[in-house]
């Protein structure tokens, strides 16, 4: 608004002027506070304007990059410092090879929450649908070459760098070599409070796995949701360790499409042997479930009753290699313990002075599916 401007740009006494004259004339003020701030505008060097647009939105960008040919080359340079938008979830779906959808509600102080949705593809334009109005079709590139799925990417990226998201969902995406560096951008990017891979395809080579699993390391989400298609998990103990160590009392989920049968304890062959550091760092996850992690019961023990004391809820599924019941537990515990323990069918309970825990095992083939609660 004018209002605003005059802040940012006119110097003390055009204000006062401003002030004085705001009981006269209403229009003519206007014409000479226009005139003055486009003087203002034409006469300030780059890094200030470039300082003033760091402190505005991308919205607010594109509309600046309309008044004049040079102006319109500024807001891109200043882009990665610009104030983001709010938004609570990013969606990203692949249709097809060259095809992905993004879907994002994003919201603006004064406004009600509006949404993009956005499909990218193979021809590169660029479909964006609004919640309020109708929809409406860009073409970002008009180039003759073959369009690859890296430029694809390139340019979502681009485009994501407006928002401040608080999760982000990929579904059905197939993670390859080519996607990593997107996947980078965006999780370098954001400061995730939770992100969720569902129903994914892997088609990473050793190297491409490495770097994925570093990726979502870096970006330190509390809550995580992994989910391949198939069998074949990338999934290793120095990634869950490390995930552990960084992010205290983590949420994590991680698992294989076969192997989950949701209502039932059936979820297929636990194939993941850690070693003893694993579980020593076992304490650290708020939450986890992994079927395909066979752990050691005799490794169990002590990180269980360290985690009962931290005051979090959360869950605990995996296998176990033998079965851990109520009478191995209470003479764990000896004599000199604050926790105490409760029989149960199919397991116990333990409790302290702030904390609960329902723990039950059961018989799955020739291993057991442990399931520990903590409230």
């Amino acid at each position: 608004s004018i209002t605003e401007y005059y802040h940012i740009i006119l110097d003390p006494m055009d204000r006062k002027r401003h002030v004085i004259a705001d009981t006269g004339a209403e229009r003519s003020i206007v014409k000479v506070a226009k005139s003055r701030i486009d003087d203002y505008i034409s006469a300030m060097p780059d890094d200030c304007l470039r300082d003033i647009l760091a402190r505005i939105n991308h919205d607010e960008l594109d509309e600046f990059a309309m008044l004049s040919r040079r102006l319109s080359l500024l807001p891109n340079q200043t882009r990665k410092r610009a104030e983001k938008l709010k938004s609570p979830e990013l969606i990203v779906n692949q249709k097809g090879n060259l095809e992905f959808h993004f879907s994002i509600e994003y919201h603006t102080t004064g406004h009600e929450p509006s949404k993009w949705d956005l499909t990218i593809n193979d021809s590169f334009g660029l479909t964006k649908r609004f919640s309020r109005g109708p929809e409406r079709s860009y073409i970002l590139i008009d180039d003759e070459h073959t369009i690859t799925v890296e430029q694809i990417l390139e340019r979502a990226a681009d485009l994501l760098l407006r928002f401040d998201f608080n999760s982000c969902v990929f579904d059905l995406i197939t993670i390859d070599d080519r996607f990593l560096s997107f996947f980078k951008q965006v999780s370098s990017s954001q400061s995730f409070s939770n992100f969720k891979l569902d129903s994914i395809y892997n088609n990473l080579s050793s190297d491409g796995a490495a770097r994925f699993l570093s990726d979502i390391l870096s970006a330190k989400a509390k809550k995580a949701y992994i989910g391949f298609s198939y069998a074949g998990s990338i999934f290793d103990e120095a990634f869950l360790v490390g995930y552990a160590k960084t992010v205290r009392l983590c949420e994590i989920t991680l698992y294989c499409k076969e192997e989950m049968a949701v209502e039932s304890h059936r979820v297929g062959p636990a194939r993941f042997r850690p070693l003893k550091a694993f579980a020593d760092s076992l304490s650290y996850f708020g939450k986890l479930i992994m079927p395909s992690l066979l752990l050691n019961t005799d490794w169990l023990i002590a990180p269980l009753q360290k985690r009962l004391r931290y005051r979090k809820q959360g869950v605990w599924q995996f296998h176990l290699t033998r079965n851990i019941g109520y009478l191995e537990m209470r003479e764990s515990l000896g004599q000199n313990t604050d926790i105490k323990i409760v029989s149960i069918d199919s397991g116990f309970e333990l409790e302290t002075s702030r904390r609960f825990a329902s723990v039950t095992c059961i018989r799955d083939e020739g291993d057991w599916w442990f399931q520990v609660q903590f409230q």
